[in-house]
């Protein structure tokens, strides 16, 4: 028996960008860009990707949140989170990017536990506006705080954030592509958040095994403290595996697909779709399973 290879002519639409190319359909329609901006073709011309869905967030009662898969329960050593952001509107207070777990408890009681990345407020005190703060919360209601990526994160240039715990103590904090490594003992703590929290320990909350882009969210489902922002490729994972993916590229509708496999899919609430250059495109629809 022998087997036959086959091209495939098929027009791609990401974003609004519309490119017919050869492909072979084994391999070549799950292939990501790498620069954000080219989408390989092994049988040709590579295309310049203009125009790449993102979703869109005005900061007014907006977010999109899910469960993680089964057995992931506590931020941990190799817990490490991704995601990409552009057109940051200057919050008055510190308003959160994406959140792991729930950081704001429910009812004065701060049942709550987890890490977040903030954008800093123009009339809070402690970190310089528009610069981005990573919290560290226990359930005791401990918070740790450190200032990171300087003062222009709503420049309106796409920013690629990486946070990655490689110990309980530390967190790995990557800025489009420059990296730091900081002891949880020197962290800035400038918002009175001093002390307490020494390492990474405790577990969610029932009910709080969730993430949130765009706002923080209390172990009982309500949101509060909404951010504005475009987001695009969120993804969370722990060591080797990835437990989430969310590219944000739907354009429409209410689900953020979630193509790690886990099937971890996340809902919009007040959610749209807007545009930007610059943004890896995972060229998928509704989610694939990595096999």
């Amino acid at each position: 028996m022998s087997f036959i290879s086959h091209s495939l002519s098929i027009p791609l639409d990401e974003g609004g960008v519309s490119e017919t190319q050869n492909l072979n359909p084994t391999f070549e329609l799950k292939t990501p860009t790498t620069d954000g901006k080219t989408l390989v073709n092994n049988r040709g011309s590579a295309a310049t990707l203009t125009g790449m869905t993102v979703a869109n967030y005005d900061g007014t009662n907006d977010f999109t949140g899910g469960t993680f898969p089964t057995g992931f329960t506590k931020v941990d050593a190799g817990t490490k989170l991704e995601f990409t952001f552009t057109d940051l509107t200057s919050p008055n207070t510190d308003e959160p990017l994406v959140e792991i777990g729930a950081l704001s408890g429910q009812t004065g009681n701060f049942d709550a536990a987890g890490v977040a990345v903030y954008a800093k407020g123009t009339s809070a005190t402690g970190y310089s506006s528009n610069e981005l703060i990573l919290y560290v919360q226990e359930n005791d209601g401990t918070f740790i705080s450190h200032g990171f990526g300087g003062t222009s994160m709503n420049d309106g240039n796409p920013h690629t954030i990486s946070v990655e715990f490689p110990t309980t103590s530390s967190v790995t904090i990557t800025v489009d592509g420059s990296a730091t490594t900081t002891a949880f003992g020197s962290f800035d703590n400038n918002t009175n958040f001093a002390g307490g929290v020494t390492a990474l320990s405790d577990s969610f909350p029932s009910n709080g095994n969730k993430y949130t882009l765009a706002a923080s969210r209390q172990t009982n489902g309500t949101a509060s403290l909404f951010c504005a922002c475009k987001l695009s490729n969120v993804k969370i994972s722990q060591g080797s595996d990835v437990l989430v993916h969310l590219p944000l590229a739907e354009g429409a509708g209410l689900r953020a697909f979630d193509i790690s496999g886990n099937g971890a899919h996340g809902s919009h609430t007040g959610t749209t779709y807007a545009t930007h250059d610059g943004i890896a495109s995972h060229n998928h629809q509704y989610g694939f399973a990595t096999s």
